[in-house]
């Protein structure tokens, strides 16, 4: 698991509890209010046996849902040093390093308390839906377009880490490109400097 930079600056767990705080209820809610509106019984039946039907899951398809996460992220850090960004990315959290039954909460959090309620929606039943009209593909990329969409405010909720990362791609970006990347105020003050008008 790799280390965020929240968990470089000592928040330890803190900064994903607090993300999960915020569960976004709105694609299960409005599912299943779809759902039984329709009064399709078929439909309703067929909805629930796909969520609690394991068997429909193949060995290899297990086996994929375990690996895909892990090596997504791993190969997201991998390309993301090809932009100025370090390969400490790579080092274990000094939480999980030293006991690595830590590991167990941050996956209650990070995968059952958020993602797994919102898929009951996304993947339960808009991406089924969409499939009637559509081809796979096509299906996926406009829930793909909807999903993102739904997530664009978390990036402007203080203390949620997409927010924190945000902050610090734009903040890193102004650093490289130095008084271009400033507000203007500052670029007025950095002129004074340079004009000995303002020590």
């Amino acid at each position: 698991m790799a280390e965020c930079s929240a968990y470089r600056e000592g928040n330890s767990f803190s900064a994903g509890k607090s993300s999960h705080r915020h569960w976004r209820p709105g694609p299960p809610v409005s599912a299943f209010i779809l759902l039984y509106a329709s009064k399709n019984k078929a439909l309703i039946q067929d909805y629930w046996h796909r969520i609690f039907n394991y068997q429909l899951i193949t060995t290899n398809g297990y086996l994929l849902v375990a690996l895909l996460f892990p090596l997504a992220a791993m190969a997201a850090i991998g390309i993301s040093t090809f932009f100025d960004q370090s390969l400490a990315q790579f080092q274990i959290v000094p939480q999980v390093r030293n006991n690595w039954l830590m590991l167990f909460p941050y996956i209650v959090f990070t995968f059952l308390l958020s993602p797994l309620p919102e898929e009951l929606g996304w993947r339960g039943y808009w991406l089924d839906g969409l499939r009637i009209k559509f081809n796979g593909l096509i299906a996926s990329l406009l829930l793909g377009c909807v999903w993102a969409c739904w997530h664009i405010p978390l990036f402007m909720i203080k203390g949620y880490p997409l927010q924190e990362f945000a902050g610090n791609r734009l903040g890193g970006q102004d650093a490289r490109r130095g008084h271009r990347g400033r507000p203007q105020a500052d670029r007025r003050r950095a002129a004074r400097i340079v004009a000995g008008q303002d020590r």
